[in-house]
Order: C-alpha cells, then structure tokens, then sequence
C-alpha cells in the first residue's frame, strides 16, 4: 500500500475530526456562562442547527460524538482509540440523556407549578427591578427552571411570551405561557415547537 495515500488518508480524518470537534464544542461549549440568545455562540449555533435540525436534539448531537468517534478510531493509533473509545461513551450517555429529557421535562412542569416560586424566580432575574425581563435575563431564568431551550427556541418563546413587542416580558405574560405550555411529547422536538 502507498504509504502517502494512508498519510492523505490520516489527514483528511483529522480535518474531518478536528472539524467536528470545533461544531461539538460550538454546540454544547457554555463562554463564562453565555446564555443569551443573540449572543456570538447562539449565532454560531444557530447557523449549524439551522441546516442539521437533528443536532438541535441532545440525542443528535449524541450521534455526532459517535461518529467523530468512529472517525478517530479509524486512525488506529493507541490514544486515538483509547479517545474515540471515550467519545462512543459520551454519545451513548448523550443518547440516552436526550431520551429521558422529554419525560423529565413534564415532571419538572408539575414541580414549578407554584406561582409563589416562580414569582420569586422572576422577580430574582429582573436585575433593574422594573418588572419584566429581557431575552438575556429570560434564558437564565427559564435555564434556572431546568429548561435548556436550544438558542433558537428561547427567543422563539421570548418573542412568543412578549405579545406587545416592546422586547420585555412581565410575569404576567410569562405565567400565561407557562400555563399553556406543553413540556411532554416526543424527542423530535415538538414539545418545543408546541411552545413557541
């Protein structure tokens, strides 16, 4: 065999796999705590779950892991395998996150349902005291809730909640929302998009 064929063919797996390695750490990577929906990784994030809907889903990007895996694997190198071994690990733990997410996320709805609790959760992430919040304290208080809205999704039911479109929501609107919200359904999104 040509030995710089097999070095071409180890280069082009590394692209691949370093390529995949910068979109997993844009998709699931948290900057000092960014979670506001217009900021530069929400962009990032969007423009790739814009054209691979599937990695919106924890289970989808659970898939991705396994398959940069089963590309570093086939270096056949010692810390390749061992790393790729690991990675298989983490998309299977992903895969079967994202399955349970669903059936959690209608047991947290049950559990947040005193308004006492939620007014005070507000209440804590409107920072100025004016009573409502912007998108930015928005995600970090559904976030605190235990929802991790896909970027797209939390300004899609920001937009959603603030029916006036003065870019704030009060409790009021947010309460509203939240009692019409559907958290069950399936792992293909559409408890999110029933909520937005």
């Amino acid at each position: 065999i040509d030995e710089f064929a097999l070095n071409l063919t180890d280069a082009i797996i590394s692209a691949i796999v370093f390529f995949l390695a910068v979109v997993i750490f844009f998709l699931d990577g948290r900057f000092s705590h960014d979670r506001d929906p217009l900021g530069f990784r929400a962009k990032l994030r969007n423009l790739v779950t814009r054209h691979i809907n599937v990695l919106k889903l924890v289970w989808g990007r659970g898939m991705l892991y396994i398959f940069a895996a089963i590309l570093n694997i086939a270096h056949d190198w010692y810390f390749a395998i061992w790393a790729g071994c690991f990675m298989i690990v983490i998309g299977l733990i992903a895969i079967i996150v994202g399955r349970r997410a669903s059936a959690n996320l209608a047991n947290l709805r049950g559990s947040l349902s005193d308004e006492s609790f939620l007014w005070a959760e507000f209440n804590r992430h409107d920072k100025e005291g004016y009573g409502y919040l912007n998108p930015d304290q928005f995600a970090h208080f559904i976030w605190e809730l235990g929802i991790e809205f896909d970027d797209v999704y939390t300004l899609k039911a920001f937009n959603t909640i603030d029916t006036n479109h003065q870019g704030k929501i009060t409790f009021y609107q947010f309460q509203k929302w939240w009692q019409q919200c559907n958290f069950e359904g399936s792992d293909d999104g559409t408890s999110y998009r029933a909520m937005v």
